[in-house]
């Protein structure tokens, strides 16, 4: 039977160490610098990269899944009173779409905004 001398072939185990630690803390690094996708306030909803609407903006909302798509993505649907709809994926978001449409309900208060349903498009 053959032991292993000290220092000789322990070599692996440290790349493989350094390697998961440094996995670790680029995954936290980017928890924390992470943005957040969708902001929901009293006075309207923010968008990342898409901007600021207040709730008198939106006649209504809907969300919809994209069967056209590989992987059916579903997304999130304004739906303006005087502008062009926008839509926006909400697949990555930590919640589903249920719980996005109770909070937008939460938020939008009084707000004359009505929920259009979850389509198949």
């Amino acid at each position: 039977m053959a032991y292993d001398e000290p220092g000789k072939n322990n070599i692996l185990p440290i790349i493989i160490s350094i390697v998961c630690f440094l996995s670790f803390v680029l995954f936290l690094t980017e928890l924390i610098i992470r943005e957040p996708e969708i902001i929901l306030t009293k006075e309207g909803l923010e968008l990342r990269h898409i901007g600021f609407f207040t709730w008198d903006m939106i006649e209504s909302y809907s969300t919809f899944r994209d069967r056209r798509s590989e992987n059916l993505t579903e997304y999130l649907a304004l739906h303006f009173k005087d502008n062009a709809d926008v839509t926006f994926e909400i697949e990555e978001l930590e919640i589903d779409k249920n719980e996005l449409v109770d909070l937008i309900t939460k938020f939008k208060g009084s707000a004359n905004i009505y929920f259009a349903g979850h389509n198949l498009k």
